[in-house]
């Protein structure tokens, strides 16, 4: 099927949220044309670091507290699941 195909199937299944990732390129025409024929969508397993991890990764860089505070808070996507207090103890355990 062609990318045309894909949105227009979508569009008769009034899967819009589909159509929506398809245009910004989170998922691939590929993972929409299975979402089209009725398969159910794959689950993306995240390759997300435990806050332990990211800390010793940001102290192996030499990357500050403060700093690596604002690399955790992106690296979860605004949801950093703790407060920077937090975070200190964990980056000053490692």
């Amino acid at each position: 099927m062609t990318r045309q195909e894909i949105i227009k199937s979508l569009e008769k299944k009034e899967f819009y949220g589909t159509i929506d990732r398809l245009e910004r390129g989170e998922i691939t025409e590929k993972q929409a044309e299975s979402e089209a024929n009725g398969k159910l969508p794959e689950v993306e397993i995240s390759k997300q670091q435990t806050p332990y991890q990211f800390a010793m990764n940001c102290k192996q860089k030499k990357i500050e507290k403060q700093e690596s505070w604002s690399r955790w808070i992106i690296e979860t996507r605004l949801h950093p699941g703790m407060d920077a207090i937090n975070w200190y103890k964990i980056y000053d355990a490692t």
